[in-house]
């Protein structure tokens, strides 16, 4: 049994008598002490996917059908009292923006114990203590957990964030792109830290990035999502190595390595990814791909297991 399944999951948004289908049939499964990224342009359900499993949609957000499984239980159907036990001692996040995931007047020590308290019921002395200990393991030094987040430079300010959201030893930690708005230096430290946690911790990951080269540093497997919906997904060397999706392969051509030719130019995606509130039939990549058949525009693609482990919704294939 897998630590988390994730089955047929659809949360819209529903804005008077519109409805914003952000996720539409999402399904993966997370073993214990793997990792998978959720990859794809801005827009296309990633975000809202991990805040279905947390739990913290906005007030028009709702999820309408599927199950998300955590150990075998549909988390989906708990009350808010019981999903409040659930978050950060079993599920965690790291949010985006680590600027406006700080409260900016509160004291970084007082922000990481505060899950302390109020999930664990230590007393504050005890959380201040591990408060502490944890900056510490994050590579900050403890004396600066009397600070605000304004005296952080912004990897540091990550740094706290992970450290809050890994207080209360969960088995799943969320990464919702941590590394935004980061330098490559930092960038590359905060990656490096949190494969580092991963393995020392046997963590779960779930990795959220639109850069499928860093998820290629933290993740061992990819689920590719276009238009609300996975349209292929695969161990992390096999979709480097064997994408079959028009959209994953345009993808990884749009992305910088040391390999590449610096005179040559990288390619781009023509058009824009369709409007979720009356998406287009057939399959939602079909008005931009360079491959489209005529039962493109018609049929939406089933997703198929192509070989062990690789999945892909394209009727090229099926």
């Amino acid at each position: 049994m897998a630590l988390l399944d994730i089955d047929g999951l659809k949360t819209y948004y529903i804005i008077g008598d519109e409805e914003v289908k952000a996720v539409d049939g999402v399904s993966f499964r997370l073993e214990e002490g793997k990792s998978i990224g959720l990859a794809g342009e801005s827009g296309c359900g990633k975000t809202t996917t991990v805040h279905s499993i947390m739990r913290i949609l906005p007030p028009v957000g709702k999820i309408v059908a599927g199950h998300i499984y955590l150990e075998g239980r549909d988390i989906v159907s708990l009350s808010d009292r019981e999903m409040n036990e659930v978050r950060w001692k079993q599920i965690s996040i790291v949010f985006q923006a680590a600027q406006d995931a700080l409260n900016p007047i509160v004291k970084v020590e007082d922000q990481i114990a505060e899950p302390l308290i109020a999930h664990l019921n230590y007393g504050a002395k005890e959380a201040l203590w591990k408060a502490r200990e944890l900056l510490r393991l994050m590579g900050i030094d403890p004396s600066r957990g009397s600070d605000y987040p304004h005296q952080f430079s912004g990897g540091m300010k990550q740094r706290v964030c992970i450290a809050m959201a890994l207080a209360c030893d969960p088995k799943i930690l969320i990464a919702d792109e941590p590394t935004t708005a980061l330098d490559v230096m930092v960038q590359a430290q905060i990656l490096s830290l949190m494969k580092d946690l991963q393995k020392e911790y046997g963590l779960s990951m779930i990795y959220v990035s639109h850069d499928l080269s860093v998820l290629s540093e933290v993740c061992d497997n990819i689920a590719v999502m276009y238009a609300s919906k996975i349209c292929e997904s695969a161990e992390t060397a096999v979709l480097h190595k064997s994408p079959m999706h028009p959209y994953t392969k345009k993808l990884l051509k749009c992305v910088t390595t040391l390999e590449r030719n610096p005179e040559e130019e990288l390619e781009t995606i023509s058009g824009a990814p369709p409007l979720l509130i009356n998406p287009p039939p057939g399959c939602r990549f079909q008005p931009r791909c360079e491959h489209a058949l005529p039962i493109c525009a018609k049929e939406d693609p089933v997703i198929i297991e192509t070989q062990a482990g690789h999945f892909v919704a394209c009727h090229l294939y099926s």
